[in-house]
């Protein structure tokens, strides 16, 4: 293919590779701005705390993710040891991703341009260092493998394992994916007929699927969260409830996807997808099966409030419609009662599809200039404080609440004390229940105080910005924890402490008050 840029003819793959590089430029440059959050380096703060990879797994039983990402921050580490790591495989793996959409997606230039100015390709996966964005690339792999999935089984497979690992979003989008396949051979006679001679290959290729399905559970089977999150007192009551407003409004799990917060808007997307895909019941049976998964994990386990979270659908739905456009497979019959209007979905659909782009872009660009003009966290600000008071450099950090300093370590090498669990470390142990679930100020100021006496160390308090120095405060943490201080404990700690700076503005909720144990 040929493409007119500038009055001259270029082939498709140098477009491709051009866009990618500019793509690169432009999210590399972007991620100098951002300022990394807790959620970002504790996965860093695991890796570098392991000891090999058996270690590693170990450490991550509490951690609610399985360990494709952690190894590749692992094998990373070893290659440049610095916490810096995380933002270049971070980067190296959106811009491969990208790199395989402009190059192998089946859709027109200037919907595969809007889909990488959307806010998940442009700034969710490539600037906000999680797992998220490694579920773009192995999607994408998966899609690049679906076209021979009979005739090359394996490599489908082994993409769909690794994409089972990424994150427990997309494990259901791949047990969906694994009864869309079982549908085919039960229902599709080509399937049927190239299984009597594959069967081996095929059977083999189920049974890596299942391994990484079963890898990422296990991994997450004693998942007790900071958040007190459980499965366990579940009633079939709330199943019932959960199941109908996955089937009639899935729609309020995703709201966020329509970039106005509309659970309506995305309803009609969700409905509109369901009667395209009609015509293909495998393709019906992965987006239908996903969307009730995801819709149930999100109301009975883990609430996908989090765009981050939600974009599992947003790429859902651009794994079917690449799908379909690769599906060798012929049309279902589609019911009479949808014939009418089926027959204008395919025509349609792509316009709907580059709307929805379009929006994304939007969002995209609000969310580039939020970043460039607000600080994401204000631990490098106060990193840059702490350095430039050579008096600070080996002060120990102890913080209320405790998760706050735990994006310091990117940036700091100074020792963190977690008083509820009484150690020093890079991060809490979520493995262990808080002693004190309802703390106060004075213990705050009791833990500085007996950690200086027994160190003979300087020690740094620092509280977040939602506490009143006036007081007196309560505040509720998430988790049913709370955090109070009365007018006598507020006295006490000003007498105590020498106030030293405060960080604030910044979008998530890293926002410090800095102070000195006298």
């Amino acid at each position: 293919m040929k493409i007119q840029l500038f009055k001259r003819t270029i082939s498709d793959s140098t477009f491709t590779l051009i866009i990618t590089l500019v793509y690169a430029a432009f999210v590399i440059a972007l991620s100098q701005f951002h300022e990394v959050w807790r959620d970002e380096v504790m996965a860093m703060s695991i890796v570098t705390d392991a000891d090999s990879l058996w270690a590693l797994y170990g450490s991550l039983k509490n951690t609610g993710h399985p360990g494709l990402w952690y190894t590749l921050l692992y094998l990373g580490y070893l290659i440049y040891p610095k916490y810096a790591i995380l933002k270049i495989v971070n980067l190296l793996i959106c811009i491969l991703a990208t790199f395989l959409f402009l190059k192998k997606a089946p859709f027109r230039w200037p919907v595969k341009i809007l889909f990488i100015l959307g806010v998940f390709p442009l700034y969710i996966y490539p600037i906000i260092n999680r797992n998220y964005g490694i579920s773009m690339l192995m999607i994408f792999l998966v899609c690049i493998f679906y076209k021979n999935r009979w005739q090359r089984m394996i490599p489908l497979s082994i993409a769909l394992c690794l994409l089972a690992n990424c994150h427990i979003h997309s494990t259901l989008i791949v047990c969906a994916f694994a009864l869309s396949l079982g549908v085919e051979l039960f229902l599709f006679p080509d399937a049927k007929k190239i299984f009597s001679s594959k069967k081996a290959e095929i059977l083999l290729g189920f049974l890596i699927i299942f391994l990484g399905i079963f890898a990422t559970l296990y991994q997450n089977a004693s998942l007790q969260t900071v958040h007190s999150i459980s499965a366990k007192n579940i009633t079939i009551t709330q199943i019932s409830q959960a199941l109908f407003k996955a089937f009639v409004l899935p729609g309020k799990y995703f709201y966020s996807l329509s970039g106005f917060k509309s659970a309506l808007f995305v309803n009609i997307i969700i409905f509109a997808t369901y009667i395209y895909l009609l015509r293909r019941l495998n393709l019906f049976v992965l987006f239908a099966g996903a969307v009730v998964a995801l819709s149930l994990f999100f109301e009975l386990i883990y609430p996908g409030f989090s765009m981050r979270h939600q974009g599992a659908l947003y790429l859902l739905l651009v794994m079917v419609l690449w799908l379909d456009h690769c599906d060798p497979y012929e049309e279902n019959k589609v019911p009479r009662l949808f014939h009418s209007m089926n027959r204008y979905m395919p025509k349609n659909m792509m316009i709907f599809f580059t709307c929805i782009l379009i929006i994304h872009m939007c969002m995209g660009y609000v969310a580039v200039k939020r970043e460039i003009l607000k600080p994401y966290s204000s631990s490098k600000n106060f990193a840059d404080f702490i350095r430039a008071h050579p008096n600070l450099k080996d002060a120990i950090i102890i913080s209320e609440p405790e998760d706050n300093i735990e994006s310091l370590p990117y940036y700091l090498d100074n020792p963190l004390y977690f008083y509820k669990e009484d150690f020093i470390g890079k991060q809490r142990y979520l493995s262990k229940p808080h002693p004190l679930r309802d703390a106060r100020l004075s213990d705050v100021l009791a833990a500085a105080k007996r950690l200086k006496s027994e160190k003979k160390r300087d020690v740094i308090i620092v509280l977040d910005e939602k506490v009143t120095l006036e007081g007196p405060f309560y505040i509720k943490r998430i988790g049913h924890e709370s955090f109070t201080g009365t007018h006598e404990e507020l006295e006490e700690f000003s007498n105590n402490t020498i106030f030293l700076a405060e960080f604030s503005g910044a979008i998530v909720d890293e926002n410090y008050q800095v102070f000195l144990l006298k």
